[in-house]
């Protein structure tokens, strides 16, 4: 029996797509001691499944109309595929005579 060294093996990855939607393809090369190469290629697929964590909501508050905050509590949001998510804050009034919600 005669044993065939691999006498280089080298693995080339290119990236296509952005965001948290892209691809790599991987590209395997393998070369013997007599110079013959044998070439294959992975096709690997990144995609992000998980939503964002929002963190920090407060509960929600009944309080007298004078002492209504209208600050904004501190929320944070973390992803598992974007390093700096955007947190955008809105804010819903409705006015009924006396009292009035805040929606946020």
């Amino acid at each position: 029996m005669i044993a065939i060294l691999i006498h280089r093996l080298s693995v080339v990855d290119v990236a296509s797509g952005s965001g948290c939607c892209f691809y790599i393809t991987r590209t395997w090369t393998a070369t013997d001691n007599y110079g013959l190469t044998a070439v294959d290629s992975q096709i690997i697929t990144i995609r992000d499944f998980q939503a964002p964590i929002i963190t920090g909501i407060p509960p929600d508050l009944v309080v007298q109309c004078e002492y209504v905050e209208m600050g904004v509590s501190p929320v944070t949001v973390t992803d598992n595929c974007t390093a700096n998510p955007t947190l955008i804050f809105t804010q819903d009034t409705t006015f009924n005579n006396c009292y009035y919600d805040i929606n946020r």
